[in-house]
């Protein structure tokens, strides 16, 4: 009876410490014609976006995660607060006066599943913490021209 109840806390380790989980976030970087559309998993990561200014869609960044990105991104799911993500995060456009195809109102579009949980999204004009922390990690595996540029300045609503 022992050896059945330490098999079986060990397999409930292993089980917990996994994480499951797929990340999706679109964003329309400011402008009504270059969207990115980012894609994460346990095991990869795949960045597109729109090239040419609405010519042609490729992939900027397809890869497998390695190990050590596995593990630091585990960690930081395993404590990363779903159930406080609102459906919508929404502020007015600060600057409609210069408004134009490369200065448009700021959009993201988010569904995050985590170990069987599902939560979508939509952000717009406002900087949203709990969102600006995983795409930072996001932005640690990504070169720099691909990264989700998101300044805290550029804002007057914060959540």
């Amino acid at each position: 009876m022992l050896f059945c109840c330490y098999c079986y806390c060990n397999f409930f380790i292993l089980t917990a410490s996994s994480q499951h989980y797929s990340i999706y976030i679109k964003d329309n970087r400011n402008s009504t014609k270059l969207n990115y559309d980012y894609r994460l998993t346990k095991d990869s990561i795949l960045v597109q976006g729109v090239s040419d200014l609405g010519e042609k869609r490729v992939d900027f960044v397809k890869r497998a995660l390695k190990k050590k990105e596995k593990k630091r991104l585990n960690k930081f799911i395993a404590t990363y607060p779903l159930d406080t993500i609102r459906e919508y995060y929404f502020a007015d456009y600060v600057n409609y006066e210069n408004i134009s195809a490369e200065n448009f109102p700021r959009l993201f579009e988010t569904e995050l599943m985590i170990n069987g949980k599902e939560v979508k999204t939509k952000i717009t004009n406002c900087y949203v913490n709990v969102y600006a922390t995983l795409f930072e990690h996001i932005n640690r595996l990504i070169p720099e021209p691909v990264r989700i540029t998101y300044d805290k300045s550029k804002f007057k609503e914060f959540y």
